[in-house]
């Protein structure tokens, strides 16, 4: 199996944001946008907005921070290519008072596998300059980079089985300060006034 991980962080134009306004960019980039962007088998797609799983992870500025994980998707199509690979997203949110519909961004880790080399990269390249475009920096790591467990999930998803293989949090925050410049202790954004 052929694995590539992609790291994002919020980029110098959300650093001069306010926290709504951060909130805003960031939910429409990822609710809507990645949406149009990806699809998935039809059965995932009905339960796509479900996290697998959800934990806390630590402080950042004095808030908390959650990682929030959809794991093993099964991708069917990005933009008009069809492909078959799995990805598994590790967002880390900053919690907030803005409404359930809003999300404030930190770090989004990407990882994509599957059996074919090309379709992993078509697929990694495509989400990468979806998320320059909307004002992230980028950066990639390769097989044998990261660390991994298994781990219970919430258990929503019967494909999932009682445990899967989850990329370690930690381990995701330490590379990312390494390859995108992450800031472990202050917000990308303006915060709340």
């Amino acid at each position: 199996m052929v694995r590539k991980t992609l790291f994002c962080v919020p980029g110098r134009i959300y650093s001069s944001l306010p926290e709504f306004g951060a909130s805003e960019a960031y939910t429409r980039m990822a609710i809507t946008g990645f949406d149009e962007l990806i699809k998935f088998r039809k059965d995932y797609d009905l339960i796509k907005e479900v996290s697998d799983k959800e934990e806390i992870v630590g402080k950042k500025d004095g808030r908390t921070l959650v990682a929030v994980m959809f794991l093993n998707q099964p991708v069917i199509q990005i933009g008009e290519i069809p492909v078959n690979i799995i990805s598994s997203s590790y967002l880390f949110n900053v919690l907030h008072d803005l409404g359930v519909d809003n999300l404030l961004p930190d770090l989004d880790v990407i990882d994509f596998k599957g059996r074919k080399r090309s379709e992993v990269q078509v697929v990694s390249d495509v989400v990468a300059d979806f998320y320059r475009r909307a004002g992230f920096d980028v950066a990639f790591v390769g097989e044998g980079m990261l660390h991994s467990h298994r781990a219970q999930t919430n258990f929503t998803r019967s494909d999932l089985g009682k445990s899967v293989e989850i990329l370690d949090l930690e381990d995701l925050r330490i590379v990312a300060e390494k390859v995108v410049k992450y800031n472990r202790n202050k917000l990308a954004f303006v915060g709340a006034a």
